[in-house]
């Protein structure tokens, strides 16, 4: 499977770092649909079969934890076969507890990673996945 087939879903609500993300991982291959918020995100999810959602924690209305929560819920998602990767600013490990806890094993905070290596990342986790 290259690249070009996988689906990336990017859920944040900073225009700029969303645009930013959007373009590095087009410069990659990949097809990248945007959400900035819960709603129109599990939007996306119930319509494309998305192959990994990276997602922001604190969003306007919910939080990125709440679309985890509603993506295990919605039966029409299967969510066992998306990665999800929660890219945040906040690096206080109880918030990493509380995320492991609802399901997702990685954790990228945001001004420990650049573009390119939240593109190599995302790479090394769709690779395991084909």
């Amino acid at each position: 499977m290259t690249q070009g087939q996988h689906t990336i879903l990017i859920v944040e609500d900073d225009v700029r770092m969303q645009q930013a993300l959007k373009d590095r991982l087009h410069e990659e291959g990949y097809r990248v649909l945007v959400a900035d918020s819960v709603d129109p995100g599990m939007a996306i999810l119930r319509k494309e079969k998305i192959a990994l959602i990276l997602l922001d924690l604190r969003l306007d209305e919910k939080s990125g934890l709440t679309l985890m929560d509603e993506m295990r819920e919605d039966p029409a998602i299967d969510h066992k076969k998306i990665v999800t990767v929660v890219l945040t600013a906040i690096a206080d490990p109880a918030m990493v507890a509380d995320v492991m806890g609802h399901g997702t094993t990685d954790y990228l905070v945001k001004s420990d990673n650049s573009l390119d290596d939240i593109a190599a990342f995302i790479g090394k986790k769709l690779a395991k996945v084909e």
